[in-house]
């Protein structure tokens, strides 16, 4: 019977076996042409620009959040972070000086930093038993005789002639400041009652009525350049701690006079130093200290 026969042929159909074709197609093996594409490729010319020494454009780079470096690795597009960028000399040059190893680096802080000047002597004394003592520095002018420093001294001074210098130091020790004893070996002249408008105008305004009171002040400001023409330093002035005799001796050697000054009062001395301000130089001499040949030890510190 041709019924049933004919009813095959929907079974027979060749349709699907055609259904493959599709697959030669290569859809996945078509994605490296976006390495070709047109943007990529420009935005990757800033790893072909010039070295940064040729040209300062690196240096004008954009913010590390706004940009990024593109280059083309093995047929895809890699992305690079800010840190991966060329460096300019001068940022390369910063990095090599902050790897590099401080000086001394590999020594102990201990043997570098020792040296003999790193320490100093102290003596301790018992300040109830011993209080400080202040004494006084006294000056000798050399080349300048004594009768000719008297004879200059009374255009602006009451000048007293002693004829022996234990007689001038006892009036001295009596007499109120301000007061000096101008003397040699053989005879003293004592100074006292300075004109007063001289004084006042020999005296800086700059400093404090304390200051321009202390004797020391009066003769670098008043008698050394106003009375004898001279200024106060190590080559015209020279120094004799506390020893009146050896200072009289130096004087009567060099042909000069000898400035005999009593010590300052340390109450003025402490006021002067509390009010900002600095006695004249060589205008204290504090004590105790060690005397001469005093024997110093050392002890092995661990």
């Amino acid at each position: 019977m041709p019924g049933p026969a004919e009813t095959r042929e929907p079974a027979q159909t060749p349709e699907p076996a055609e259904t493959p074709a599709p697959a030669p197609q290569p859809a996945p093996a078509q994605t490296p042409e976006l390495t070709q594409h047109p943007e990529p490729t420009q935005a990757s010319e800033p790893t072909q620009q010039p070295a940064p020494a040729q040209t300062p454009e690196p240096t004008q780079h954009p913010e590390p959040a706004q940009a990024s470096n593109l280059s083309k690795k093995g047929g895809s597009v890699q992305t690079s972070s800010p840190s991966e960028w060329p460096q300019t000399a001068q940022q390369a040059g910063s990095a090599e000086a902050s790897e590099a190893p401080a000086p001394h680096a590999d020594r102990p802080r201990h043997t570098a930093l020792v040296a003999p000047w790193d320490f100093g002597l102290a003596l301790l004394v018992d300040s109830a038993a011993y209080p400080p003592d202040l004494k006084a520095i006294h000056r000798v002018i050399p080349d300048l005789p004594l009768t000719e420093a008297a004879a200059q001294a009374r255009q602006y001074w009451q000048v007293q002639d002693f004829g022996s210098l234990a007689e001038g130091l006892a009036a001295f020790e009596n007499t109120p400041d301000p007061a000096f004893l101008l003397a040699d070996e053989t005879s003293a002249y004592l100074l006292t009652d300075p004109d007063p408008v001289q004084l006042a105008r020999a005296m800086p305004a700059d400093h404090s009525d304390r200051w321009n009171s202390l004797n020391t002040s009066i003769l670098s400001e008043f008698i050394l350049p106003k009375v004898w023409g001279m200024r106060d330093d190590e080559q015209a002035v020279r120094i004799v701690h506390h020893d009146v005799q050896a200072a009289v001796e130096l004087a009567t050697a060099t042909g000069g006079t000898a400035v005999i000054l009593k010590p300052l009062a340390t109450e003025d001395v402490l006021a002067v130093a509390a009010g900002g301000e600095r006695v004249p130089r060589k205008s204290t001499s504090f004590g105790p200290k060690p005397r001469t040949g005093l024997v110093l030890r050392t002890f092995a510190i661990n």
